[in-house]
Order: structure tokens, then C-alpha cells, then sequence
């Protein structure tokens, strides 16, 4: 299994509209294709829990290409 090229530490990120957004400096130098995405609440009965998600986006180039 390929390791990932980068882990960033726990980030806190709000669901308050317009702070919805979260910038994390990587020095990939791009965008990454792929993300993994894990999640506990600070608090609350779930706190103890880590929630999974992926995500990822088409780069224009492979928009570009797909859309003929």
C-alpha cells in the first residue's frame, strides 16, 4: 500500500457559513486528485468517535478532455 504524501495534524474547522472553508498548506505543488477526510466532534455524545470521508475533484485538464 502506497503512504500517503501528506498528513496534516487535527485541524478545526467550523460549519458556520462562510468559515466553511479550510486552506491547508501541503507543498504538493498542486491540488491533490484525492482526500481523506477524518472527523471528530469536540464535543457532545459523539465525541469519543472518528467519522471517514473521501473526496476528490476532476483537474480542468481532465475536464478538457472528457467533455468532447
Amino acid at each position: 500500500m502506497k503512504r500517503f504524501d501528506f498528513v496534516s495534524d487535527w485541524l478545526y474547522l467550523s460549519i458556520q457559513k462562510g468559515k466553511d472553508l479550510l486552506t491547508v498548506p501541503h507543498g504538493l505543488g498542486q491540488a491533490p486528485v484525492l482526500v481523506q477526510v477524518q472527523a471528530t466532534p469536540p464535543d457532545g455524545p459523539n465525541k469519543d468517535f472518528f467519522f471517514n470521508g473521501m473526496g476528490g475533484y476532476e483537474r480542468l485538464s481532465n475536464v478538457a478532455r472528457n467533455s468532447s
